[in-house]
């Protein structure tokens, strides 16, 4: 690491080991940029700096030193293995195979990108989750690693589900652990009960974000596994829908392109995503009235008067605790 000479020097570009393999295999197109503030201190007092107004654009730009660009973040050679694809077939030599930026590069560097906010708002972007359903566990205000320590929220929750193999005698008595979700009968007789024991057979969340410019595509969905042994992510890939538009024509289709194979890189593989208009109204006026009927305000704009809902078991004491045993008289 070495600093600007602010008299000879004004922008340093480095790519990342990443960004090098791209390049070499002629797959680098950079399409998008992000300004970062990460090493600006804009309020001196933060710092116990007396200062008048005047003096803050000089300390920021002129008198304080500026470090040069760091492109990496982990070891090259102990993090190689990482980068490959494990889609690809083993014979594919490895230049070709990495498909996957590193962990310490795509999520621990260049994290904080200067956004944007509506200038009709006076309060800073802030983010509103409502469980519709599924329940919290906890949460945390940081995002901690062995790397470093973000300011990303985190908000745990567990949904736990069961798979058993049923017997013909256990079929027929219809048992089931918890709430079933889906049973599937064989010919011998026997049936693959999937169950759920939580109370929460899906995870329904109301997300909006308040301070910002509301457009048609506000969000952006990604899902990680992580490796108990060191928490380091691996990105999951969603399965591409057909094109809407062929040959100039609308094309209605949001089914699953025949020649993919989804395996465990695959969102679908495990679960499947619904945003916005994917998710029934009906679903969604029911995860309301359970919250209502808890007492918790929702503040929504979803119409529900006339939507038919199944009906749900409210008990009138407090959420966690038994309800009480009447003794015979």
């Amino acid at each position: 690491m070495t600093f600007f000479n602010k008299k000879e020097e004004v922008l340093d570009i480095k790519l990342t080991q990443f960004g090098k393999q791209l390049l070499s295999t002629g797959r680098f197109k950079p399409v998008y940029y992000a300004f970062f503030d990460d090493n600006i201190l804009y309020d001196g007092g933060c710092a116990s700096i007396v200062e008048d107004q005047n003096d803050i654009e000089p300390r920021i730009q002129e008198n304080t030193p500026q470090n040069k660009t760091q492109h990496l973040f982990s070891s090259v050679e102990t993090n190689f293995s990482s980068y490959l694809d494990p889609r690809d077939d083993i014979s594919t030599p490895e230049i070709d195979r990495i498909r996957v930026q590193s962990t310490p590069e795509k999520e621990f560097s260049l994290v904080d990108a200067l956004g944007d906010s509506d200038f009709q708002s006076t309060g800073a972007p802030n983010w509103k989750l409502t469980f519709l359903e599924g329940q919290i566990d906890n949460a945390s205000y940081f995002l901690t690693s062995s790397y470093q320590s973000l300011q990303i929220p985190q908000v745990n929750l567990n949904l736990i589900y069961t798979t058993k193999i049923l017997n013909e005698k256990e079929t027929e008595k219809g048992i089931t652990l918890g709430g079933q979700i889906e049973q599937a009968v064989f010919p011998d007789g026997s049936s693959l009960n999937i169950s759920y024991n939580d109370g929460n057979k899906n995870l329904l969340l109301m997300v909006e974000e308040g301070g910002v410019t509301f457009d048609k595509e506000n969000f952006e969905i990604e899902v990680f596994t992580v490796d108990p042994a060191d928490g380091s992510y691996s990105p999951l890939s969603f399965v591409k829908k057909a094109p809407s538009i062929v040959n100039n024509l609308l094309i209605v289709d949001d089914k699953t392109p025949k020649d993919v194979e989804i395996d465990s890189t695959f969102v679908e593989f495990f679960f499947d995503v619904n945003v916005d208009s994917k998710i029934t109204k009906r679903d969604i006026c029911e995860g309301i009235g359970k919250v209502k009927s808890k007492g918790f305000y929702v503040d929504d704009a979803i119409e529900c008067d006339d939507v038919p809902t199944s009906p749900f078991t409210v008990s009138p004491y407090k959420e966690g605790e038994a309800d009480p045993v009447c003794e015979d008289e």
